[in-house]
């Protein structure tokens, strides 16, 4: 792991399962320096993709946006 790792936006569901090689990723790019933003979600399914659901992992899009509407990567940060 190094700085030179490109940014990462990470969704994990641990349904029940043990989450712990996701929080030693994040705390790897972290100590690299890369721009990390991560989301564990407790139920979510596999495959959750895009598809509208009533769990709390159905906001990932809007928080993906969110992250990088603040880095100014996206078309209306960049026409400021």
């Amino acid at each position: 792991m190094n700085s030179w790792q490109p940014l990462l936006f990470a969704v994990f569901v641990g349904c029940g399962g043990d989450v712990k090689n996701s929080l030693v990723y994040d705390a790897a790019l972290v100590r690299a320096g890369v721009p990390v933003e991560m989301h564990l979600f407790e139920r979510g399914g596999h495959a959750f993709g895009l598809r509208r659901t009533s769990e709390p992992i159905t906001a990932w899009p809007r928080l993906v946006e969110a992250w990088l509407a603040e880095l100014g990567a996206t078309s209306a940060a960049m026409n400021r």
